[in-house]
């Protein structure tokens, strides 16, 4: 039967997993996907996408976001440019200009940029496979801090350049370069939209924490992916500081109001948003960044605001792309109140890279394409080695020999515990006969059964006397081990002469825990008479008592030894 369960057991496991892992991706709120919930869909038209890899059904990503997921920010999405069309997240209205162009995008602010994506369709001539093998078509791209209309083009040698089979070019640089602007070049082609890659909000659900807080607004509000810097909306992070009718003494309780978000691993970070609350902007005057490893120790000041009324919404560029698992805000001064509606960390994990926690690796086919920090993928397409499928197929062969040997270890386990039930039954069985056979005999009891005594008779009989009833005469008709008796003459072939002390025998306990054994030598042939010693009963068994044979052939050494009533000449 256990084997049964065992093997069950090992059938349903696999579906119960696969059936929990869908009922935690179905419990995801409206609009949330991914593992513990941890992404938000953007898909055009609704909030749902699918709970898995956030990919939308109409395979459109809502205006201002783009890439796999959607998850990655579009900076392009209505930019100042040169051509509308170039920034309307629609991939299907392109420019009306010749295909010899040249255009420009204003993000209205520097930025740390490193990926783009340029869709581009030409005439019927350009084919689908000319477009992929760059035959007569050319792409240039610069980033620069210059509204210059004669940039210096970059080259390919800092430029990673793919050219897909469906029209589009995506552009990866070797590092993270700063500017305002962009500018584009093409030859025998049209431009259909530009897509400039901001990273995703790596702060999003993330663990938080805060130096104290007041109420309901805890430090979670401020991950929480709404924007919304009304405090009505009840979506904003807020500290107790100085309020309320102890406001004196809450004054000096904290040096320093603090706010803090873990990432759990490290991310590089490119740019940091920040929304304060509406009509306090004045609250994060003069606040300090910290960030650093998971040890609170490592945070290092990054950025500090100037003394004066910050924005509403603060758009932090960082000197260089910075790696980091913990941001923390403080804000230094007694009962100051730190309050946010939202803290947005822009940023991808490290090279090679990627998932939430940016615990896998990059397995693309080309080895030196860095993957994409969300989902994985590859450009190139996923490498397909020989030695990946061998390892496939001896992992599939260890995994049935390991099955095969838990499946008979399974069995010969079943086959123990089948004969170890089985031999444990039969001494149940066996027990159970032999106290049926012997109902009608009491169990030994060894605080009632005390023989502390043994005297002979006028006729050299051995007489067993119970002191602890204090007299001589019989007062049971079967004496047992539940009833005490008076004595007991022993009659019979192997009756002994010599006086026998009962205490120095070891074998049967007394009430005071010493050895008190009957004589020895007596076996199933010797008959007891309950008469006393003037009785003289051995003989025919007709005196004043009953008579007692022992049962079991075997001697007087053992205390689990039974009387039992014996006929002798029809007197019982």
């Amino acid at each position: 039967m256990s084997l049964w369960v065992y093997f069950i057991a090992a059938m349903l496991l696999p579906q119960s997993l696969e059936s929990a892992k869908e009922e935690l991706r179905t419990k995801c709120p409206p609009g949330r996907f991914g593992p513990r919930c941890m992404y938000q869909c953007h898909c055009k038209g609704t909030n749902s996408c699918s709970l898995d890899t956030g990919s939308c059904a109409s395979g459109e990503c809502a205006r201002g976001y783009v890439g796999d997921g959607c998850q990655n920010v579009n900076l392009a999405f209505n930019a100042n440019t040169s051509s509308k069309n170039l920034v309307d997240s629609n991939a299907t209205s392109c420019q009306t200009e010749g295909l010899q162009s040249q255009h420009w995008l204003d993000l209205r602010e520097k930025l740390w940029l490193r990926r783009f994506t340029i869709v581009v369709t030409g005439f019927a001539f350009h084919t689908t496979e000319s477009l992929k093998d760059n035959k007569g078509a050319q792409v240039f791209i610069q980033v620069t801090n210059s509204s210059d209309t004669k940039p210096e083009w970059m080259t390919s040698s800092n430029a990673r350049i793919t050219w897909s089979g469906n029209g589009e070019v995506d552009i990866f640089l070797e590092y993270a370069v700063q500017g305002r602007y962009l500018w584009i070049r093409g030859s025998n082609l049209l431009f259909c939209e530009v897509y400039v890659f901001g990273g995703r909000n790596v702060a999003l659900y993330r663990p938080t924490a805060q130096s104290s807080t007041l109420e309901k607004f805890t430090s979670s509000l401020a991950v929480d992916g709404v924007t919304s810097q009304r405090f009505a909306d009840n979506s904003c992070s807020h500290t107790k500081g100085a309020s309320g009718p102890n406001k004196f003494k809450e004054i000096f309780k904290e040096r320093v109001s603090w706010w803090r978000v873990n990432l759990t691993s490290r991310h590089v970070i490119s740019r940091i948003v920040i929304y304060s609350r509406l009509g306090y902007e004045e609250r994060l005057r003069w606040f300090h960044l910290r960030a650093g490893s998971l040890d609170p120790a490592s945070l290092l000041t990054v950025y500090q605001s100037p003394d004066k009324r910050p924005p509403s919404i603060l758009d932090i560029l960082p000197v260089t792309p910075m790696s980091l698992a913990v941001l923390q805000v403080d804000l230094y001064g007694r009962g100051r109140i730190l309050t946010l509606c939202e803290v947005q960390l822009f940023g991808e994990c490290p090279d090679m890279t990627y998932g939430p926690s940016c615990n896998n690796t990059c397995d693309c086919a080309d080895p030196e394409e860095v993957c994409d920090s969300f989902s994985g993928s590859c450009l190139s397409g996923q490498a397909d080695r020989e030695d990946d499928k061998e390892s496939e197929s001896d992992s599939l062969l260890t995994g049935i020999v390991v099955g095969v040997i838990l499946v008979v270890a399974f069995l010969i386990l079943g086959l123990f515990i089948a004969l170890w039930l089985r031999r444990r039954n039969n001494k149940r069985n066996d027990k159970t006969e032999e106290s049926t056979t012997t109902t009608d005999l009491p169990s030994q009891d060894d605080d009632t059964y005390e023989v502390v005594e043994t005297t002979h008779n006028s006729q050299g009989d051995v007489i067993l006397r119970d002191v602890s009833t204090g007299n001589g005469n019989s007062t049971s008709a079967r004496p047992s081990f539940r009833q005490k008796f008076n004595s007991l003459t022993l009659c019979g072939a192997n009756s002994t002469k010599k006086k026998t002390d009962a205490r120095k025998k070891g074998g049967m306990r007394s009430r005071k825990g010493g050895p008190m054994p009957l004589p020895p030598r007596v076996t199933a042939s010797d008959v007891y008479d309950d008469a006393n010693s003037s009785g003289g009963a051995c003989a025919g068994g007709d005196g004043s008592g009953e008579m007692y044979e022992v049962l079991g052939d075997r001697e007087y050494e053992s205390p689990y030894t039974v009387f039992k009533p014996a006929v002798y000449n029809n007197t019982l």
